[in-house]
């Protein structure tokens, strides 16, 4: 086995590195050699080429970190080079020559051996055959299994209603997984409960280069586990930091609660994402807590038996592909993922980090959480020993989804990856066995035999591949995912989005009625309205990435909080949320509850509010009287209900509300008088005699329903 050829392979199987011809040794090794130093080795497998009776020098092995070369021939006259030993050797002695000109130094007898006890013990070797030196392709199965298959159904429409039968799982098949199969055609399974329950995990690693397979085995996995477990029991997160489409298509399974992809692009998306994950830490803590003070999962479904009204706690799988240049671009992350791989199994979190390649510097902290470790075909012998401890990957063929598992002090396992993204399946793979072929070894080359044409797989038609059937399959059925990623708010929702869906109610025309119970709203009234007869309206959404969450962003006109003010730079909207203010409440209170006048300083932005019912004046900076007139009236309103609360002994504007909205006080135009000022400064330069009564009415106009709202700069 010593004299096969890692990778170059012939009709007889890897390689016999015996030639006459010393270019052909040379091409051989040419890109094995490409980049190796001189000096010790790093650790490559050593190459000792042997040259016998061919007129050929050291040439380019000549130096070459991890190479010798024995030339055997006649001696020569000259002086030997400091990197070479000259020996001369005879059947009682072995002597070493320095210089020509002086006497040989005897160094020992030579060993000897007969040719046929050679022959003997080379046949003896013959059978061995490590992965690095041609056996890893003999034993990859020569075509991708399916995953329909692997899980024992077929591909036609009862295979496929059949898959949510598999849900019903045992707590030994719990998270296990078929991936693939090995040589024999056995299905290799990956069990991703920790090793005290009998599996491989929590954690894991998956390495492979570009065109191994590694997305294709991402996929295959996600899919398995997703048709084998309901989402009540297992949900994923799946994050592509280069935003490929390793991933693609897979949030229409119930069991996904998030797909983050182009984090690359954006990188403010990875601090989202650190929030979100620290989010779900803090999620099940404290249903563990809230159920008990609980430790661990483990605890929790046993609680669950005995008590079904607690809710579900599936186990999480993180999947994080290209997670290398992740924690290139944000090295901090790793801290993240060293938590997740700290609690993980207390928490029924599972981390499966993949990537191109591997930089273990990177990794500090979060080896040792890493229990099993998959390798497709790497771009160096040392990532393989990174990856695997041996350079076993490196020499993998190069079919896509070739791989070694590594679980544990186990032995590594070869596997040929299951194919979902082609149309059809392979249903009888499993205990398969590949047939043994007989070749005849001789010396020279052989030429491969023919192999009949592959027909290239139709990704444009020829029905659905199997990744789409099962995602078809799978699409609404069980309970969502848990929504541990939510978008960021890069656009403004629509109002009605924040208020719910609009309808017309007779006696209060169109009106809000779908955000009572988001707003903290009593859900029994229109948005807005509460049980106190209170003034709260929902403008917007408060984005809380950390709490999984968006919450109403409320504006509160009672009590203290009646007064708003909003404040900001040019152009950043401070005229579209008043706007927002006077549409959500015109759209949750009647133009008896709430009465509006708009000074509109602000470029005409609020002029078409003179529409709506509940406006009276919308006055801009050309209409002076009409500022003035407008401002007059809110200080003629204060007066007027001073007076009014004296002589009807109302003691709050509470009170105010509750007896006005029984029918009291029908002379009064509106139960609360709003006042808008789109541009305070303006109205200090321009108006300035009327700041003093806008003061007075923010003191003292709140304890009779009289509110403002302004915006300024600063």
């Amino acid at each position: 086995p010593h004299n096969a050829h890692p990778r170059l392979r012939d009709g007889a199987g890897p390689l016999r590195m015996i030639t006459p011809d010393a270019d052909a040794a040379r091409r051989w090794w040419a890109e094995d050699l490409t980049g190796r130093a001189p000096g010790p080795g790093r650790g490559e497998p050593h190459l000792l080429v042997v040259v016998d009776g061919v007129a050929d020098g050291l040439g380019p092995w000549a130096g070459v970190a991890g190479v010798t070369v024995l030339r055997i021939g006649a001696p020569a006259g000259r002086r030997p080079l400091p990197s070479v030993v000259r020996l001369r050797v005879a059947a009682d002695r072995m002597e070493r020559v320095v210089d020509p000109a002086e006497p040989p130094l005897t160094v020992g007898t030579p060993d000897a051996m007969e040719p046929a006890q050679a022959l003997a013990l080379a046949r003896r070797l013959a059978r061995y055959r490590p992965a690095g030196v041609g056996a890893a392709e003999d034993r990859v199965p020569q075509t991708a299994p399916g995953l329909l298959g692997l899980l024992g159904l077929s591909a036609g429409p009862r295979g496929i209603d059949a898959l949510r039968t598999r849900w019903s799982r045992t707590e030994e098949d719990r998270l296990r997984v078929p991936i693939g199969i090995d040589d024999r055609g056995a299905a290799v399974v990956l069990d991703l409960k920790e090793s005290a329950q009998g599996g491989s995990g929590p954690h894991g690693l998956c390495i492979g280069a570009t065109g191994s397979g590694k997305s294709e085995l991402l996929r295959t996995l996600v899919l398995g586990l997703a048709a084998t477990h309901p989402p009540e029991a297992l949900n994923f997160v799946l994050v592509d930091f280069k935003g490929g489409a390793t991933f693609l298509g897979l949030a229409a399974m119930p069991h996904v609660s998030a797909v983050i992809t182009n984090l690359a692009d954006e990188l403010t998306l990875v601090d989202r994402m650190a929030d979100a994950l620290a989010g779900e830490i803090m999620r099940r803590q404290e249903i563990l807590r809230s159920a008990g003070n609980l430790v661990s999962v483990t605890e929790y479904a046993a609680a669950r038996h005995a008590r079904p009204e607690l809710p579900p706690l599936p186990a999480l799988v993180v999947v994080v592909d290209e997670f290398s240049e992740l924690l290139a671009q944000r090295p901090e992350m790793i801290d993240l993922m060293v938590t997740i791989g700290r609690l993980g199994r207390s928490l029924g979190l599972h981390l499966l980090l993949a990537s191109q390649r591997l930089d273990e510097g990177r990794l500090r902290g979060l080896e040792s959480h890493l229990s099993y470790r998959i390798a497709l075909r790497t771009f160096s012998t040392s990532e393989s020993r990174a990856v695997l401890g041996v350079p076993d990957a490196h020499h993998l063929p190069s079919l896509p989804g070739s791989a070694f598992l590594a679980t544990g002090t186990d032995e590594l396992v070869q596997f040929r990856g299951a194919y979902v993204s082609g149309h059809g399946d392979t249903a009888a793979v499993v205990g398969a066995r590949v047939p043994s072929r007989a070749y005849p070894f001789v010396v020279g080359p052989v030429p491969l035999p023919d192999r009949p044409p592959v027909r290239p797989r139709d990704r444009n038609g020829g029905g659905p591949t199997v990744m789409e059937t099962v995602i078809a399959a799978l699409a609404g059925q069980g309970t969502p995912a848990h929504r541990v990623w939510l978008p960021p708010l890069s656009a403004p929702p629509p109002l009605d989005d924040v208020l719910g869906p609009l309808r017309v109610i007779p006696g209060r025309g169109l009106t809000a009625t779908g955000a009572a119970s988001r707003a903290g709203i009593s859900p029994g009234g229109p948005s807005g309205a509460n049980r106190e007869g209170g003034r709260q309206i929902a403008i917007g959404l408060v984005d809380r990435p950390c709490l999984q969450r968006r919450d109403p962003l409320v504006v509160d006109l009672t009590g203290a909080s009646g007064h708003l003010a909003v404040v900001g730079g040019p152009r950043a909207g401070k005229s579209t949320a008043l706007a927002t203010v006077v549409l959500g409440l015109a759209l949750t209170h009647t133009p008896v509850e709430l009465g509006v006048h708009v000074l509109d300083f602000g470029g005409g932005a609020l002029r078409p509010l003179a529409g709506l019912p509940h406006v009276g004046t919308v006055a801009d900076r050309q209409e002076a009287d009409l500022v003035r007139r407008t401002i007059a009236e809110f200080g003629a309103a204060l007066r007027r209900r001073e007076r009014l609360f004296r002589e009807a002994g109302v003691t709050s504007v509470e009170t105010f509300r509750r007896r006005r909205a029984a029918g009291e006080f029908v002379e009064e135009p509106a139960t609360d008088l709003l006042l808008v000022v789109d541009g305070y400064l303006t109205l200090r330069s321009e108006f300035e005699h009327l700041e003093s009564r806008l003061l007075l009415l923010a003191a003292q106009g709140l304890a009779y329903g009289l509110h403002l709202a302004m915006s300024a700069t600063r």
